[in-house]
């Protein structure tokens, strides 16, 4: 769900321009993105306007449209954010597992109780464990045995996360 700052309703999300919407004239991009050429550069229309009345992007950051209608060139409408950011703002499938605040059986996601994954989805330590406990190998060992188990296998991630951190 948008939020109130950025003051767009559901019906919005789908494209309805707001009034104070400038309307690209010619045929969007398959994507609903307006373009146009530039001597023998194609660029999109929305970042064109916005350098010619506002200023330069700044490098690193792209535009996000805040009233999320694609071909709308208003540069009240367009705010300079990163890319993560405007990915997270809109209404994909990505952005909306990002804004759940719970895994699917209701465990809270918080920085201590996540896992990423290599398939950049993240993983909630708690419902791994309860699987990892369900296995028949797991069940030999003490409470202070898997306690011990539990406690290396969480040093070992913060190591190897602090280790790929420094490599970079």
């Amino acid at each position: 769900m948008p939020s109130q700052s950025n003051k767009t309703t559901d019906k919005e999300l789908r494209d309805e321009p707001r009034d104070d919407c400038w309307l690209w004239a010619f045929k969007p991009t398959s994507f609903g993105y307006a373009r146009l050429r530039v001597g023998n550069r194609t660029q999109a229309a929305h970042r064109f306007v916005y350098e010619a009345l506002v200023g330069d992007v700044p490098d690193g950051l792209v535009l996000d449209h805040l009233c999320r209608v694609r071909n709308c060139v208003n540069p009240e409408h367009l705010e300079p954010v990163t890319n993560r950011e405007n990915i997270l703002r809109g209404v994909s499938p990505v952005a909306m597992q990002a804004k759940q605040p719970h895994c699917k059986r209701g465990h809270e996601y918080t920085k201590d109780n996540l896992v990423p994954r290599s398939d950049g989805w993240r993983e909630c330590l708690t419902c791994r464990r309860e699987i990892h406990e369900k296995k028949p190998y797991y069940k030999m060992y003490t409470p202070a045995q898997k306690e011990r188990i539990r406690n290396y296998s969480r040093e070992w991630y913060h190591r190897n996360k602090r280790r790929k951190l420094e490599a970079q």
